[in-house]
């Protein structure tokens, strides 16, 4: 597969960005066109963290975070890409309940393609600091309460972040 991204015109990040969009949407259509696509959602509540990779300084231990906040909040982590993910896994994508766009710099392009895709909602809130990580949590709360579940992560928002 050939990145059709204009690396004069953008940074490294935007090209992350589109780069990474282009391979989810490649493997999607592929599977689909195989026969090999995952329907339906998993039966507990579930995320995709999209965007973490090796650009970042503190991504690693971002990701390591994110996954353990993900699993106090009884969320499985359905996928965790690009980093560490390989194509034949994009085909699980559209099993998890929403999708954590945890940096603005990669990964919106993505989440906004498998929004429109399968439906399945994104937050882009950034969880950092005593308010950024409140907004994320009663965010994730909002998306899995539409989606049927019944969660209330308010007590755990209040020994979090007070």
């Amino acid at each position: 597969m050939l990145a059709n991204v204009n690396h004069y015109r953008v940074n490294e990040l935007q090209a992350a960005d589109i780069t990474l969009n282009q391979v989810v949407e490649f493997y999607t259509e592929k599977a689909r066109k195989k026969g090999e696509l995952t329907e339906g959602k998993t039966e507990k509540p579930s995320v995709n963290i999209i965007g973490v990779s090796s650009l970042g300084f503190h991504n690693q231990h971002d990701a390591t975070e994110v996954r353990k906040l993900m699993s106090e909040l009884g969320i499985e982590v359905n996928q965790l890409i690009p980093e560490g993910a390989s194509v034949s896994e994009l085909k699980n994508l559209s099993r998890a309940w929403f999708h954590l766009v945890p940096y603005r710099e990669v990964g919106l392009m993505a989440a906004l393609y498998l929004e429109k895709e399968f439906g399945i909602p994104y937050v882009n809130t950034i969880p950092m600091g005593v308010m950024g990580m409140a907004r994320c949590i009663r965010q994730i709360q909002k998306v899995l309460n539409d989606q049927g579940a019944d969660v209330d992560y308010e007590d755990y928002i209040e020994n979090q972040t007070l």
